[in-house]
């Protein structure tokens, strides 16, 4: 895998990244920009060589500044500050005594939760998430806020800007990222960089829950990803959407829940797949919480536009009718309701229906007709044959549906 990666962030982290790449990742051709305050670093964007193929932000904030600005043009994602990292800091922080901590910039549920697994409370921490309009004063001030609330109080930020601004007169903790955060951030973007991915790559997270072992690394030596242990059942792997898409028949069974079902009451997985990690990530959360929820055995892809598929393994849910299953099993692949799938068999007729005919049923329009039977062939409910013989003028596309007991041949979609 080769790539131009244009490495964003203050000296030292992108001295960091820099570090890791040269060792771990030397196909990646990295050009570092490092800033003296992150607002410059939307000009470094705007003003960088054509050649590059994707950005690496060191954080979240220079990342969703250039994003508000809209001078991304290439895939970009960023090393995550939150997990891990956080983690870490607490855990070698601990010997320290305080009764209050300000967090500035991270999200709220994850703070939360890595103090929590470092055995620290929670009672008194308070955080200040990253939002537009909240610059450096705005932080500083909300630190030396909690700091005056009473108790020995602990500052900690990602920002270099609000370190130097509050570091002098409160006890402060700047996070650095993890080398996890950061290998993790150069796989995503050696992935998206990958010239026989196509320039349109998209990033894959998936959380898979089962106990870790030789058998998870194989399944993910087959997508071609990596893969790291969250905790003793949860494990987190990146490929891409085109792996993916071929693993899994576009996006229809995933076998690897046959294998690895193999002697365990249940195996799931969430796979999220977004132009960043972080995106992908957050998806790929939400894919998993509705993976357990459809049964013992199953896995979800969230692309984040409304169109969750449910994977089964290669087997599971079919019916002795040529692989048709119910509309219940439909409903979860799909995440179209039933009463919405038995309209559109109920508007065939003579095995024979159009696009316009399932407008009609459910009093949509044919746009929207088609964008339903496009996600029943993403589900693997419905396939593409041939076109009727005998039309005249430009032929319409057409589709079989395998949903219940019936076989409805000729799902007719105009072009």
């Amino acid at each position: 895998m080769t790539g131009s990666v244009g490495l964003i962030g203050p000296r030292d982290v992108v001295a960091q990244v820099a570090a890791v790449a040269a060792g771990e990742f030397p196909a990646l051709d990295l050009h570092p920009s490092p800033y003296a305050h992150e607002g410059q670093a939307v000009d470094l964007i705007r003003h960088a060589p054509d050649r590059i193929d994707a950005w690496l932000f060191t954080g979240p904030v220079p990342f969703d500044l250039a994003r508000r600005a809209g001078v991304l043009r290439r895939p970009a994602t960023f090393v995550d500050y939150t997990g891990a990292t956080l983690y870490q800091a607490l855990r070698d922080d601990a010997r320290r005594h305080w009764d209050v901590a300000s967090v500035d910039t991270l999200r709220r549920t994850e703070v939360l939760k890595a103090f929590r697994a470092a055995g620290l409370p929670t009672e008194r921490v308070r955080v200040c998430e990253y939002g537009a309009g909240r610059d450096v004063t705005d932080l500083a001030a909300f630190h030396r806020s909690v700091a005056r609330s009473g108790g020995s109080a602990l500052a900690i930020t990602c920002r270099r800007s609000v370190y130097d601004a509050v570091g002098p007169s409160l006890p402060m903790l700047r996070l650095a990222p993890s080398a996890g955060a950061v290998r993790s951030a150069l796989t995503a973007t050696s992935l998206v960089c990958d010239r026989d991915v196509g320039a349109d790559a998209q990033v894959v997270v998936g959380l898979v829950d089962v106990p870790a072992g030789q058998e998870l690394a194989a399944e993910v030596r087959r997508l071609a990803g990596v893969t790291a242990p969250l905790s003793p059942t949860l494990s987190v792997l990146l490929t891409t959407r085109a792996v993916l898409a071929e693993e899994t028949g576009s996006f229809r069974r995933l076998v690897m829940l046959d294998r690895l079902s193999q002697g365990r009451p249940r195996v799931h997985a969430g796979f999220g797949v977004g132009r960043t990690v972080a995106a992908a990530e957050a998806l790929a959360r939400r894919a998993l919480v509705r993976a357990t929820a459809a049964g013992p055995y199953a896995a979800v892809v969230s692309f984040g536009v409304g169109a969750d598929l449910l994977l089964t393994g290669r087997s599971a849910d079919a019916s002795d009718a040529g692989g048709a299953v119910s509309v219940a099993v439909a409903e979860r692949r799909s995440g179209i309701e039933q009463t919405k799938l038995r309209r559109i068999l109920a508007a065939a007729e003579a095995d024979r229906v159009t696009a316009a005919d399932v407008a009609r049923s459910l009093a949509i329009e044919d746009r929207s007709a088609r964008r339903l039977l496009e996600r029943l062939v993403q589900a693997g409910v419905a396939e593409a044959t041939t076109t009727r013989a005998g039309s005249v003028g430009r032929p319409p596309k057409s589709y079989r549906l395998r949903i219940a007991s019936r076989t409805i041949s000729s799902v007719g979609v105009s072009a």
